[in-house]
């Protein structure tokens, strides 16, 4: 049974999250660990990190953003020696189930740069996501440096491009945005 607990900022759970962090994702595609320690911290950003233990411990993390109209999936890894034994099904079913009506956002990349790329998007899509082929989204880089990276958006309880879209331009505008703040 997987169990989740709210990550508060200074928690010892940060390093475990960290390691994962910087080994799951490109540096592209994460900002430094230290600007995320800063957004958890901030109490005008509604940023939050979830971190998922079973019987054996720590198994992975879920970070993501709780806007008013949709919450925006940011990062979500599972510990590699569990990948595969169903227990990130199980976070994310656990997290969905959480969010009950909420819609669900969330960026991939696109799946036809890897295997892994398409395995994420069918991994998303068996949860019941939408992938939005025909909506441009370019990611900005994280903390202001480096080069824009063309992604993907998969969506949840939301059938419209053009709503998909417009939460597309709040991520943009309010989670990339905050890179100014520190």
């Amino acid at each position: 049974m997987i169990e989740y607990s709210n990550v508060l900022p200074g928690s010892g759970m940060l390093k475990c999250i960290e390691e994962l962090y910087e080994s799951s994702f490109p540096a592209v595609e994460r900002r430094k660990f230290a600007n995320v320690e800063t957004l958890l911290s901030r109490k005008d950003v509604p940023f939050e990190i979830l971190s998922a233990s079973d019987e054996s411990g720590f198994v992975g993390f879920l970070s993501y953003w709780d806007f008013e109209e949709f919450k925006y999936i940011e990062h979500f890894a599972v510990k590699p020696e569990s990948r595969g034994t169903g227990i990130g099904s199980a976070m994310l079913s656990r997290f969905l189930e959480d969010c009950e009506n909420v819609p669900i956002v969330l960026e991939v990349e696109l799946p036809e740069m890897s295997e892994m790329a398409r395995r994420r998007v069918d991994f998303y899509m068996r949860h019941g996501f939408i992938l939005w082929r025909l909506v441009k989204y370019i990611q900005p880089p994280y903390d202001g440096e480096g080069d824009e990276l063309e992604m993907k958006l998969m969506t949840l309880r939301v059938n419209d491009s053009v709503k998909t879209a417009r939460m597309g331009d709040i991520i943009k505008r309010e989670v990339y945005k905050k890179i100014e703040a520190f």
